[in-house]
């Protein structure tokens, strides 16, 4: 899974704004926080389950508040 080019920097923010931290890693990118499960994305789009998840509530929650919760994250 590899999110649309258009709203990569919205997922990313959204991720942050959940208080995980990230670093990058020789397959891709890894997000940790205390307590939950890590989030991965490989340098070719796949990822874990505990992403997956993630990217669902993020579209979930952009389907009910469209715009605004885009605007709330930053976005611009």
């Amino acid at each position: 899974m590899k999110a649309p080019e258009n709203i990569q920097h919205a997922f990313i923010l959204f991720i942050l704004s959940g208080g995980y931290r990230f670093k990058r890693t020789p397959c891709g990118v890894q997000y940790y926080k205390a307590g939950k499960e890590p989030l991965f994305i490989s340098s070719d789009g796949k990822c874990n389950q505990a992403l997956r998840a993630r990217w669902d509530l993020f579209c979930k929650m952009w389907l009910k508040n469209g715009k605004e919760f885009l605007e709330g994250l930053g976005v611009k």
